[in-house]
């Protein structure tokens, strides 16, 4: 429900809102888009990992330009929420541009071959994932605080009290385990979206 009255928000110009509108965030965007990344990641994780971050291995240039595209998100959103350039719905398109960023750089892995053949690549990546779902808790806490947080008990060290100056990756072996926040976040747990009486 924030993340859907974020994008659409009225801020300068008239918006409306449609239940239709709603559920198509929750499925096509909240759903389809970020939970199914987190729960890609969270499997890879527990599989391979154990639930704890991997060390990096080879960075790729690739690997560098997402690195750097996390504290270019962190920079955006820190701006989105300041007195100068106070804008919700640019927060909230930030986000979800960010989010899609994400799933483009798991798409361009190819897991089950880096497995075998690039492990140290395979680590990278995926310890990339993590710093960045890890940088979700902090800067969502202002627009979406209950996911925030839950998504922050999955993640050791990571908090949604303190604003991140600048990205810091995890620390190898630090505890990953979003399953907490996956099955909190499920379809079938949201009965406001099944209900329009809810609303």
């Amino acid at each position: 429900m924030r993340l859907h009255l974020g994008l659409t928000r009225p801020e300068g110009e008239r918006t409306d809102f449609t239940l239709d509108a709603l559920r198509r965030t929750e499925n096509e965007v909240f759903q389809g888009i970020w939970l199914n990344w987190l729960d890609a990641l969270n499997q890879e994780i527990k599989q391979d990992f154990a639930g704890r971050v991997p060390d990096a291995g080879d960075w790729s240039p690739v690997d560098r330009a997402f690195f750097a595209r996390i504290e270019i998100y962190r920079a955006a959103m820190e701006r989105a929420y300041s007195d100068e350039g106070f804008s919700v719905r640019r927060a909230a398109a930030q986000v979800c541009d960010f989010v899609r960023d994400c799933v483009i750089y798991r798409r361009a892995q190819d897991y089950a071959a880096a497995r075998r053949f690039y492990p140290a690549r395979n680590r990278t990546s995926l310890a990339l994932q993590t710093t960045a779902a890890a940088i979700l808790a902090p800067t969502l806490a202002p627009l979406m605080p209950r996911f925030a947080r839950t998504l922050a008990r999955g993640i050791d060290g990571v908090s949604t009290e303190t604003w991140p100056r600048s990205v810091q990756r995890l620390a190898p072996r630090t505890r990953f385990d979003l399953g907490p926040v996956l099955v909190f976040y499920a379809k079938s747990g949201n009965p406001h979206l099944d209900e329009e009486e809810a609303l």
